[in-house]
């Protein structure tokens, strides 16, 4: 990727704008000017919906995806960001920069003009008949030249005498990267299921908790790996996803009050050897004491002496349950 560099104002952070979007805000609207400064942007003073998907943001800015979600509709809010269709509009972009973003058909045209001056059109005004005007101590002319040169580098074909052919749709390769939102700030279905699935983990172990009278479980970090291991899978289930979700995290509950340990219960039960054998598994098969089935030696009840280990509470997280 080309290095590039995006202008913005040392007074950006009192700008109304972005007191209203908030500090968030503010980071998915500096991160939006930065995307768009990108030489690969095709359409300038703009960005793609792809490119502030909640759970992309999350990951790129390094906080949780629910603040990402009200990051952008904030923006929106402000009139920081303005949704249009697949992609974000910067707002103000064209009254504060003096420019807009133009389309395939714009570009091209000005392509032609400027052609038809680097062969001396006699019906069109050349840059060597203007008059020379300086700016600054500078010659501003000569900052156009130059300006003009950069843009037909960066165009196919660039060249005397070459025209400029519409340029065939490009494919769009397979990425890792989230899938592009619709509409604006709308979350996608399973970027959705993964902040539900990570919070019911830590309702589960908060349930179990409660149960035992334990008062020193702690809920899972914000930006626990789990995160990303539970999008994998969600993928990989397809319609079933919200489906084989719930199963497991049954599954899950089930196991921890069985043995008495929430020591299993976090984001490493979404990894796949893990979440398949939970998918594999009963409701019931999971309420069973480890090693008892019907008619095995571990189900007959036996008599043994109470003594005062039996007072002692169950062991839990370290050395399993006791015996």
């Amino acid at each position: 990727m080309a290095e590039s560099w995006c202008k913005v104002s040392s007074t950006l952070d009192g700008h109304p704008k972005i007191r209203k979007a908030g500090r968030n805000g503010r980071e998915v609207f500096l991160f939006a000017l930065r995307r768009n400064a990108l030489p690969e942007n095709e359409c300038p003073g703009s960005v793609s919906a792809a490119e502030l998907d909640p759970d992309y943001l999350a990951y790129e800015l390094m906080m949780p995806s629910n603040e990402a979600v009200t990051a952008v509709t904030a923006c929106v809010t402000a009139g920081l960001l303005v949704p249009d269709g697949d992609r974000f509009l910067i707002g103000g972009w064209s009254e504060e920069w003096g420019r807009k973003a133009k389309s395939n058909a714009e570009r091209q045209a000005e392509h032609r003009k400027r052609t038809k001056e680097r062969q001396g059109d006699p019906k069109s005004v050349t840059a060597s008949n203007a008059p020379k005007v300086t700016r600054n101590g500078s010659n501003a002319l000569e900052e156009r030249r130059g300006e003009e040169k950069r843009e037909r580098q960066a165009e196919p074909g660039h060249g005397p005498g070459t025209p400029l052919a519409p340029e065939p749709p490009k494919p769009q390769p397979e990425t890792t990267r989230p899938r592009a939102i619709s509409t604006g700030p709308e979350i996608s279905a399973n970027a959705k299921l993964v902040s539900w699935g990570m919070d019911e983990v830590d309702r589960i172990r908060s349930r179990v908790a409660s149960r035992f009278g334990w008062t020193d479980v702690r809920p899972l970090h914000p930006q626990d790996a789990g995160r990303g291991h539970l999008r994998e899978r969600l993928v990989e289930s397809g319609d079933r996803a919200e489906e084989n979700l719930k199963h497991v995290l049954a599954i899950a509950e089930a196991e921890a009050v069985t043995k008495r340990t929430v020591e299993y219960v976090g984001g490493a039960m979404f990894k796949s050897e893990s979440w398949g054998k939970k998918l594999a598994m009963r409701i019931e098969d999971a309420r069973r004491v480890p090693g008892s089935f019907p008619g095995s030696p571990a189900s007959v009840p036996t008599l043994r002496v109470a003594s005062r280990a039996d007072d002692a509470p169950p062991m839990r997280d370290a050395g399993g349950t006791k015996p």
